[in-house]
């Protein structure tokens, strides 16, 4: 029924095209859009659903904003599932009958108009068909075949880059200038859990110590930005970040499970933050041991080594704040 009213006869559409909606090649394509478009809808959605929200909350402590997350991060982890709903709704849609009945008044589906154009008008009638058929079956072929994960090669090169022993001896800059105060105080209700806790300090170095379940990644998430609190501030030295997004308050973070992101390899880490320091970069690629595999994807390291490429990753973001969930 919702299909007729949408694009049947007597429909608003219908009457504005002059029923050219109906009983034609468009009413077909139309139908069988309209039936099959749920398949592709719910590979979709449940592709997104899969992405690690920790994914994009770190590409957002980088620096990238809602849309670079989701062009860079998002969408190519859910591409190989959401392609895989593109060929089940072309499936669905090639072969559908009872959609192209009600909204076409025309018992055919594709295959079949093509059978009964050629029997009856011979080859040339039914090419307007056939080719785009054809060239979406090989196009669907040849996605489905490709692999659904490619290999991206690259290193981190410098125009002119230092020799190897001054960019050692190079000192990584700070990131809280002496005398800088960090201070914040949120109130947070989590399901079950109250979070209220409230800090400050002027030295370089904190630790929050607690046991298991107490809220020490909640804070820190709330210091990034991550999660919003019922009521609380932030400020780093003058600065008031408390209104800021993730990606506008300059403050680097690496979460549990490192955050790193499957499909960029070490050298694309190092290159994703915003500001990226190539020269800072160098020295921490050789400075934690991870210079010759810079082509690696993160599925090829062991744990160690994606741990220290989320630090690397971290070190070379110009940040004032630097947020360690689990360091140790």
């Amino acid at each position: 029924m919702l299909i007729l009213f949408l694009l049947g006869h007597r429909s608003p559409l219908g009457r504005l095209t002059g029923g050219g909606l109906t009983d034609s090649f468009a009413g077909i394509v139309l139908a069988q859009i309209f039936v099959a478009a749920p398949f592709l809808i719910v590979a979709a959605r449940s592709a997104f659903s899969a992405v690690d929200p920790v994914l994009e909350g770190v590409a957002a402590t980088l620096g990238h904003g809602r849309s670079a997350t989701f062009l860079r991060i998002s969408l190519p982890l859910a591409w190989p599932a959401t392609r895989s709903g593109l060929l089940l709704a072309w499936l669905r849609g090639f072969g559908e009958f009872g959609a192209t009945v009600m909204v076409a008044y025309h018992p055919y589906s594709l295959p079949v108009y093509t059978y009964v154009t050629f029997g009856s008008q011979g080859l040339p009638a039914m090419l307007p068909v056939l080719l785009p058929a054809l060239a979406a079956a090989l196009l669907m072929m040849g996605l489905t075949s490709a692999s659904s994960r490619r290999a991206i090669r690259g290193s981190i090169a410098v125009p002119h880059p230092a020799p190897l022993v001054q960019l050692l001896d190079r000192r990584p800059q700070s990131y809280v200038p002496p005398g800088t105060a960090l201070a914040f105080q949120f109130q947070k209700q989590l399901n079950g859990f109250r979070l209220d806790v409230a800090w400050s300090t002027a030295g370089r170095r904190l630790g929050i110590l607690g046991p298991s379940g107490s809220g020490k990644s909640l804070t820190l998430r709330l210091i990034a930005g991550l999660e919003r609190p019922d009521l609380g501030t932030l400020k780093v030295g003058s600065c008031d970040l408390s209104h800021l997004p993730p990606e506008g308050r300059s403050i680097a973070y690496v979460p549990q499970n490192y955050g790193l992101f499957p499909h960029l390899n070490i050298a694309e880490h190092l290159r994703f933050p915003i500001g990226a320091d190539l020269d800072l970069a160098l020295h921490w690629l050789e400075r934690l041991g991870l210079g010759s595999l810079t082509d690696r994807l993160p599925a090829e390291l062991s744990l160690g080594q994606q741990q220290r490429v989320a630090l690397a990753r971290a070190l070379v973001r110009p940040a004032e704040v630097m947020l360690l969930d689990e360091p140790f």
